[in-house]
């Protein structure tokens, strides 16, 4: 399966939706797909801290918008309603977006 997120695919972006899986203790949540990142060249103790991940591991990484469920939805048999998590408005658009990385496995 093939997954994009590019700002400039054949013209114009394209985020394709995604279900990232959290691990244990955490729910498995649609999230829109910006890219992936490369970390395996990191080295093994490289121990660096960005953007609240702690201790950054090896490996390849996507780059999503994640999502939340609501708190009081409208969901019908077809349809779950959901949000994706901002970090702040501006004229009514959302103008700071938040970014999470998650290890893909293959």
């Amino acid at each position: 399966m093939i997954f994009r997120g590019s700002a400039s695919f054949r013209g114009s972006a394209w985020r394709d939706l995604v279900v990232v899986d959290w691990g244990r203790g955490f729910e498995k949540l649609p999230s829109r797909m910006w890219g992936f990142v490369d970390l395996s060249k990191l080295r093994k103790s490289s121990r660096i801290n960005i953007g609240g991940v702690n201790n950054l591991q090896r490996g390849v990484c996507a780059a999503v918008e994640c999502s939340k469920h609501v708190q009081n939805p409208s969901n019908t048999e077809l349809i779950t309603e959901i949000e994706i998590e901002v970090a702040g408005f501006s004229e009514s658009f959302a103008s700071k977006l938040m970014f999470c990385v998650k290890h893909v496995v293959r």
